[in-house]
C-alpha cells in the first residue's frame, strides 16, 4: 500500500506503466514485454504476496535457445 505499484511493466513502443495487484486478479502481457515486481515488505502485518509468471509457448528444437534466454521477467525492476 505505502510502497506504491507491485507490478512495472515496460517495453520500447508503449514506455512504462505501474500498477497495484487486485484480489483474485490476472495481469497478462505479450510478447517482449518486460516485467517486474516491485521490492516488497510485509513482515509487520504478517502478510505475503505471492506472484507467479506463466509462460506459454510451443517448443521446437528452433526455438530452443530463444525460449531459454528470455529475460522479459526482471527483479529488481529497472527504474
Amino acid at each position: 500500500e505505502d510502497g506504491g505499484p507491485e507490478l512495472i511493466v515496460e517495453d520500447d513502443k508503449v514506455g512504462k506503466g505501474e500498477m497495484y495487484y487486485g484480489t483474485n486478479a490476472g495481469v497478462l502481457v505479450g510478447d517482449g514485454t518486460r516485467h517486474g515486481t516491485r521490492e516488497c515488505d510485509h513482515r509487520d502485518k504478517r502478510g505475503v504476496r505471492i506472484t507467479a509468471s506463466i509462460y506459454l509457448a510451443d517448443p521446437t528444437e528452433q526455438n530452443l535457445d530463444i525460449l531459454a534466454g528470455d529475460t522479459t521477467s526482471v527483479f529488481p525492476p529497472t527504474g
